[in-house]
């Protein structure tokens, strides 16, 4: 759960509204839509920005330039690595899920970018504003 949830909306409003962008908000928990209107939605997608998880598979629908933001849960104390998995034996060569959206992302030619987000108190998350606006703000405007 994003702790400032709330926050980081309003950010990505402003942004939107800055860029020439709708803001639109999708829950996978909330939609009732079918297969096709997801695939339509994400189709015109310009900027996609998520927390790792399965709804991110929805950049496969998103066409070739695609923005690309995941905020990538980590546990700080655990590792300065953002990684949500780790190898019992570093002799032993398997995926690494972690980076699972970046290699799509290569292989669909989209801009990806990973937001590092410490996981807290009940594995929540509180996203850095700043640098989630510092990030949104170096990005090329080729809407």
């Amino acid at each position: 759960m994003i702790l400032n949830e709330q926050e980081l909306i309003e950010s990505l409003r402003k942004y939107a509204s800055q860029s020439s962008l709708e803001f639109f908000e999708y829950d996978h928990s909330k939609q009732t839509g079918s297969v096709v209107d997801q695939i339509r939605l994400f189709s015109q997608a310009r900027v996609i920005l998520g927390v790792h998880g399965g709804a991110q598979s929805n950049m496969n629908f998103a066409a070739s330039s695609t923005i690309i933001i995941e905020i990538m849960p980590f546990r700080s104390e655990q590792s300065t690595i953002p990684v949500v998995c780790s190898l019992s034996n570093p002799n032993e060569l398997r995926p690494c899920v972690g980076y699972i959206y970046y290699v799509q992302s290569q292989l669909l030619n989209h801009s990806y970018w990973i937001l590092p987000t410490p996981v807290g108190a009940n594995d929540n998350l509180h996203v850095n504003l700043i640098h989630t606006q510092q990030l949104l703000d170096s990005l090329p405007k080729t809407f």
